[in-house]
């Protein structure tokens, strides 16, 4: 679904999530596939949960690389949309490569980058491009996923949740 995604995001102008489906998220849904099939425990792929230290790491490189991004992009032209389009860019680079690791924490940061994906469309939609509907549909279809692989993922490893909760 990355190469047609390709076609709507530069149509559309989104050009940080054109580059992102075709460079990056592409070759790495081929790459985590490989990976989730030869960390199989029966029929459930064995996941792994972030240390403290790949969180503070995690969250400074969205920082990082959101900023970069943005500026990068702002070098080629600003559409109405770039603040939104770059996040959910990085989100979708940081989700991509936490499935592609394993990391439970995947699911609950692709929430989050769903939701932000609803809003940037609902944005455009009122800025009168009433054509990504469809888009928006999705998006709201993609979130209602999640949050059911995310249901499906604590009722398999119920040991994330049991572990979170000795931490607190």
């Amino acid at each position: 679904n990355s190469l047609l995604y390709c076609y709507y995001y530069f149509t559309m102008g989104l050009m940080s999530n054109f580059l992102y489906a075709i460079i990056i998220s592409f070759p790495m849904q081929m790459i985590s596939f490989i990976n989730w099939s030869r960390n199989t425990k029966g029929k459930i792929t064995k996941l792994k949960k972030m240390s403290a230290g790949q969180y503070v790491f995690s969250t400074v490189a969205v920082l990082i690389s959101w900023g970069a991004i943005f500026f990068g992009i702002s070098l080629f032209g600003n559409s109405s949309y770039s603040f939104l389009d770059t996040l959910t860019t990085v989100l979708g680079i940081t989700v991509t490569v936490l499935t592609m690791l394993r990391f439970s924490e995947y699911v609950i940061l692709q929430c989050v980058s769903c939701t932000i994906t609803i809003i940037m469309y609902i944005t455009i939609i009122i800025g009168g491009d009433l054509a990504s509907i469809t888009y928006l549909v999705y998006a709201v279809y993609c979130l209602i996923c999640v949050i059911m692989a995310a249901v499906r993922m604590f009722k398999t490893h119920p040991e994330i949740i049991a572990n979170r909760k000795k931490k607190k």
